[in-house]
């Protein structure tokens, strides 16, 4: 194998130019020296064998990048099958996703409609509170003046009482008076009965 190497390398051996020099001389001119150079008569073959290496390696890289170029389009047409069904998969999960917020917002449509009519509802338990608050507040002053009347009617009890009393008093005194009064002119009137009847005898 090393002697093919060296081979090879001997074949694409890049050729040696021999170069030299001719004189030229002209009629009315001075000499001149010009530069010959002279190829070898392999160098025609180690051009094609360049150009044939080049064409080979040419073509492996135009067969390596169709391949490249097949894979990279094959690759790409699965990327872009596999990102549609990414797609396509966002898309409906986007979409149950949206129905699933379109349930909760009729959801919490609901429960807004039933806060509201809580709302009113406790809005009535507070109206009938005040109400009863009203109530009972008129309640509360009736009886503070029930309890005035009753303080009244007992102060005027009380007095009217001390009057009874008072009065049955002065009834048991004018009565002793009386009494008094009476026996004295019943006495007065059975001595008199005494002096006329038994007197004169």
């Amino acid at each position: 194998m090393d002697t093919n190497a060296e081979n090879n390398e001997q074949e694409i051996r890049e050729p040696r130019v021999v170069y030299g020099t001719v004189i030229r001389e002209e009629k009315g001119e001075p000499p001149a020296e010009r530069l010959l150079i002279q190829f070898p008569p392999y160098f025609d073959r180690f051009l094609e064998e360049r150009d044939r290496r080049l064409t080979s390696e040419l073509g492996r890289l135009e067969a390596a990048i169709r391949q490249n170029t097949e894979r990279i389009d094959r690759f790409a047409g699965e990327m872009d099958r596999r990102l549609t069904e990414l797609s396509e998969e966002i898309d409906q999960r986007f979409a149950l996703v949206d129905q699933r917020f379109a349930g909760v917002d009729q959801q919490f449509a609901s429960m807004d409609r039933r806060f509201a009519m809580i709302d009113q509802q406790f809005a009535v338990v507070d109206q009938r509170f005040a109400a009863m608050d009203q109530r009972f507040t008129e309640i509360d002053r009736r009886f503070d003046e029930i309890d005035r009347r009753f303080a009244e009617a007992k102060e005027e009890r009380e007095a009217l009482r001390a009057e009874i009393q008072a009065l049955r008093q002065e009834m048991q005194i004018y009565f002793r008076w009386s009494i008094g009064l009476l026996l004295s002119i019943v006495g007065g009137i059975v001595l008199i009965i005494v002096r006329v009847f038994f007197g004169g005898g």
